[in-house]
């Protein structure tokens, strides 16, 4: 099936804007101790082989085998032989949604694919998987269920609908979903090939919140959850992963009784938050003081927006760290300043939980 277009959306999200803030500076208190996030690996540097992909001729493409020999020249890993097929399958091939649509062409082989350029998630992962075992990598194929556009939050998905792809890399399991690395497309087969890094080489737990696979053989997420809390899980996560909050946190909370939804994460330039460590439920409660800390390397400024209240993070170099109770009754929200910009980026948001005998200010 193809990539949810509410997930491809969360890359085109408005940027959200505020207001220069006072000019005066609120500083922390001191002696923060961190309890909510971990940090992730970040993704290696595929600008050579990416292009080496890319550029690929028609003479390189005439089969399996000859394109397979193609990626794999620049490649020095299987890091990076397996990047050079995933970076080639999503630039080239398109999602067939009329296919998807009128259940046509589930299994289809991989030179069929590569001659048609078209394909749902059964064609993609087998010319997927046909280059890696040309290029000497072996992967695993994990049928499921995945998450179809619009999927309301505990509706039944009745019959597995989707393919990915497991791969060992330095002993640990990776997922990689070419289908939805290379876009979106609707029900007129319009294709939106907006390239996702997010489905290359990710943590089993970041895929929690929309691939389920359908034997338990290919169980490989770190928390045990039934179909129908995958079915029931909403919050999308994608956002919180690329600032560098751990996957596994991320999926350990949300399959916590009682939990009500993560804060808010926007779209920004990437590479703007990273390692961030903050509180992940979308309501703070008013009065506690809470932490907050991340890396911005390019933000001269970070801020907690409390209604009108400026509260200035500390920073030494690129890292910021903030300790602050909010106020009762209102939203606040997190942003970044840029050098040079008129304005501040706001990258999170959280609702206020106002205990009872505490005014709302």
């Amino acid at each position: 099936m193809q990539r949810p277009l509410a997930l491809a959306a969360l890359a085109r999200v408005a940027r959200h804007l505020a207001a220069v803030p006072p000019a005066a500076r609120l500083r922390r208190a001191a002696g923060v101790t961190l309890l909510f996030c971990a940090t992730v690996a970040r993704a290696g540097d595929w600008t050579a082989i990416d292009s080496h992909a890319l550029a690929a001729a028609p003479a390189d493409e005439r089969d399996v085998s000859s394109l397979a020999r193609y990626l794999g020249r620049a490649a020095r890993s299987d890091a990076e032989r397996l990047r050079a097929a995933y970076r080639w399958v999503s630039d080239r091939i398109t999602y067939d949604a009329i296919a998807y649509r009128d259940r046509q062409a589930e299994f289809v082989e991989a030179d069929q694919v590569l001659a048609s350029r078209k394909a749902v998630c059964g064609g993609f992962v087998k010319l997927y998987t046909e280059l890696a075992r040309e290029l000497g990598v072996r992967t695993r194929v994990i049928r499921g269920y995945a998450k179809e556009p619009g999927h309301e939050p505990g509706r039944e998905i009745p019959a597995p609908n989707h393919s990915w792809i497991a791969v060992q890399i330095d002993g640990q399991w990776r997922f990689i979903d070419p289908t939805w690395g290379a876009g979106t497309a609707d029900a007129d087969g319009h294709a939106d090939k907006q390239f996702s890094e997010f489905e290359f080489l990710a943590e089993p737990d970041a895929f929690a919140f929309t691939h389920y696979p359908s034997r338990e053989d290919d169980f490989l997420y770190s928390q045990r959850f039934s179909k129908q809390q995958f079915e029931r899980l909403s919050a999308p996560v994608e956002r919180l992963v690329e600032f560098g909050v751990a996957p596994g946190l991320l999926l350990g909370r949300a399959v916590t009784p009682g939990f009500d939804g993560f804060a808010e994460a926007f779209d920004v330039p990437a590479g703007l938050v990273r390692d961030l460590h903050v509180p992940l439920d979308g309501r703070l409660a008013a009065g506690p003081e809470h932490d907050f800390e991340l890396n911005a390397p390019e933000a001269d400024d970070v801020a907690l927006i409390d209604g009108d209240r400026w509260l200035h993070f500390e920073r030494e170099g690129a890292h910021f760290r903030l300790r602050s109770a909010v106020g009762a009754g209102r939203d606040v929200q997190l942003a970044l300043h840029l050098p040079g910009r008129p304005a501040y980026l706001t990258f999170m948001r959280y609702g206020v939980t106002t205990p009872a005998g505490l005014a709302a200010r």
